[in-house]
């Protein structure tokens, strides 16, 4: 997250300094920066991992169970494992990416 509030950081440049802090609904992008970096420093990246692969499996259970009757769902994710595949494997073998 700390990385993800520096790019938006980046992309307002100086547009948000201008901003009393007392008018901003949310802390500063660098308070929200420093804020998830120390809640993030104690899990480590196995830990991450865990928590990342147990929410993405989550993730595809809601849309197995929300999928509409008629929908053939692993017809659905062999597509997005094919297009995956291209997408970053053409990279990888120097071929163009989408």
């Amino acid at each position: 997250m700390g990385n993800f509030f520096e790019v938006l950081s980046r992309q307002e440049g100086l547009a948000a300094t201008y901003i009393p802090q007392m008018l901003v609904d949310h802390p500063v992008t660098t308070d929200r920066i420093a804020e998830a970096r120390s809640r993030a420093a104690p899990i480590s990246a196995a830990q991450g991992e865990r928590t990342l692969s147990a929410t993405r499996s989550c993730v595809s259970v809601v849309r197995v169970l929300t999928a509409p009757g008629d929908t053939d769902i692993e017809k659905v994710y062999a597509q997005e494992a094919r297009e995956d595949s291209e997408r970053y494997g053409h990279p990888l073998r120097g071929g163009p990416s989408r």
